[in-house]
């Protein structure tokens, strides 16, 4: 057997020779095994980091969608509001004519009762009336905000719709207490 020198020695050097054939082979798989294991880190990196950048596109995504529910459903929360002021309105008219149209019949038919109870109820309306005002005024609040400007001409028309027929109704209801007392 011949040594790194190209010596021949029977026994002492056998076991060095082994030790470096074996050190060198060691070292190869541990350098080896060092290498695969950082490309293997450096791809679980670069993995991580594709998926950090995807989460990040994701969430930006959601963040969007979020926001335009959020402000769909404040144009639809608007409009709710809108659409109840507009029929609580409908149905305080209606209440209203109806005052007139009983006051007339129990003043042909002398009936002092009902008028006196027409005139509680008149009472009840107006009260009404000065609540609708105040969800008015509120609506007028949301449109001065700021905050809708893309809902700026539907809220100004549908509160302008509902001044005017807050001030019909409030003409007519004038006329019928006037009418009662």
């Amino acid at each position: 057997m011949s040594g790194t020198n190209g010596n021949t020695f029977k026994g002492a050097v056998l076991p060095f020779v082994f030790f470096e054939y074996n050190c060198n082979t060691s070292m190869k798989k541990f350098l080896l095994f060092f290498l695969l294991f950082s490309c293997m880190l450096l791809s679980t990196t670069k993995t991580f980091a594709q998926s950090a950048d995807s989460l990040k596109v994701i969430v930006d995504s959601l963040s969007v969608k979020v926001a335009t529910l959020e402000h769909d459903l404040a144009y639809l929360e608007i409009k709710i509001n809108i659409n109840s002021l507009g029929a609580d309105m409908e149905i305080l008219s209606i209440n209203v004519h109806r005052i007139s149209t009983d006051f007339r019949v129990a003043t042909l038919s002398k009936n002092k009762k009902e008028i006196v109870l027409l005139r509680k109820y008149h009472k009840s309306c107006e009260e009404t009336l000065k609540i609708i005002k105040e969800r008015i005024d509120f609506l007028q609040e949301i449109a001065n905000s700021n905050k809708y400007l893309d809902l700026e001409n539907y809220l100004d028309v549908s509160i302008r719709n509902m001044l005017f027929r807050y001030y019909n109704l409030k003409d007519t209801m004038s006329l019928v207490g006037e009418l009662l007392n």
